[in-house]
């Protein structure tokens, strides 16, 4: 019995909603395997299905696939923190720092570029994360974990008040400190894109 594209989508469909399998290359290892199982049945489609879905080795499957899921989450992760101490980016960080600090001397007023800087940013990590999660429907299981990482950049730009850009404005450590955190905002939007694509190269469910 050959699967159509219909039957095929159904086994992915589950996988996504029932099993909650989000990483696209691992969900469509299992999507092939399960299907290459039931063409083998003699049974109809939707009889194969059923009998397979509750089965003890349909669960052991999962649980395998759910198991090399959080192996790759632990390397990406491990990954994505790595690219912060390599002197590539470390020299990137650095002069944004000190083109932002030569921006800013140009500028005559740096509580509008402190201002400006928080809503810019602001708007390309909520723009990036909607694109990501909503229109591109990359729902993959480490942009949670990586959207927590730099949470420490952008969280607390987010939580700004007057009372801290009057203490930026006014105090030369507190701005060069918010100038290294638009430096790492930046960088880590970068590093992102990079771990991103560095994620798409693992490949950990071995054909069964």
């Amino acid at each position: 019995m050959k699967l159509n594209n219909e039957q095929i989508q159904k086994i992915n469909h589950s996988l996504l909603r029932e099993d909650k399998i989000y990483d696209n290359i691992v969900r469509l290892e299992l999507v092939d395997h399960i299907a290459s199982i039931l063409e083998e049945k003699e049974l109809s489609f939707e009889e194969s299905y059923k009998d397979y879905w509750h089965s003890k080795e349909k669960v052991l499957l999962i649980t395998y696939a759910k198991k090399q899921i959080e192996s790759k989450k632990e390397q990406v992760e491990n990954y994505f923190w790595k690219q912060f101490i390599k002197p590539a980016h470390l020299i990137l960080i650095l002069c944004l720092f000190f083109g932002l600090r030569f921006v800013v001397k140009q500028m005559d007023s740096f509580e509008a570029f402190v201002e400006w800087s928080i809503i810019i940013l602001m708007s390309v990590m909520i723009i990036s994360f909607v694109v990501e999660r909503f229109i591109g429907k990359r729902k993959y299981f480490y942009i949670k974990s990586l959207y927590n990482s730099i949470s420490l950049f952008y969280v607390v730009s987010l939580q700004l008040s007057k009372f801290w850009i009057d203490k930026i404005t006014e105090n030369l450590l507190y701005a060069y400190l918010f100038l290294a955190l638009v430096s790492l905002m930046v960088v880590s939007m970068l590093v992102f894109h990079k771990t991103y694509l560095f994620s798409k190269t693992i490949t950990l469910l071995q054909n069964q």
